[in-house]
């Protein structure tokens, strides 16, 4: 919780395992959660991800399992169960939270709006792009 009061932004673990605390510590907090286009296609960057970068002890901790790919039960239902968590916990305060599929074309319009930013005049970035 030190560092999230020391940074403006944050992305990937350990922050979704947090994100109830970090909300209570502050309230000005806003949050995105960002979703693919169904389960599947989640679990095969999981995939991707972990035959990348191998096995870790954090993905044990977190999903259960070092790698993924003999758990697709598992890992779906714990993807599933965390964004309905998300949504159920910010629906008292849906202003705090912004949903976003960037594969179904979410991208500046949605997060500058959220932000009550200004969109950039640059098309919407997206590294790692899988081909497939």
């Amino acid at each position: 919780m030190r560092l999230v009061g020391e940074y403006d932004s944050f992305e990937d673990w350990p922050w979704p395992l947090i994100y109830k605390g970090i909300d209570e510590a502050f309230p000005e907090a806003k949050f995105i959660l960002t979703t693919r286009q169904c389960p599947d296609v989640w679990f095969a960057s999981l995939c991707r991800h972990a035959e990348r970068h191998g096995p870790t002890i954090f993905r044990k901790l977190i999903y259960g399992f070092e790698m993924p790919h003999s758990h697709k039960r598992e890992h779906i239902h714990y993807y599933e169960a965390h964004t309905e968590s998300v949504r159920g916990y910010f629906g008292r305060n849906p202003s705090k939270l912004l949903e976003v599929c960037w594969e179904n074309g979410d991208g500046w319009e949605e997060l500058s709006n959220f932000l009550a930013l200004p969109s950039p005049d640059i098309p919407f970035p997206h590294a790692n792009k899988w081909p497939g």
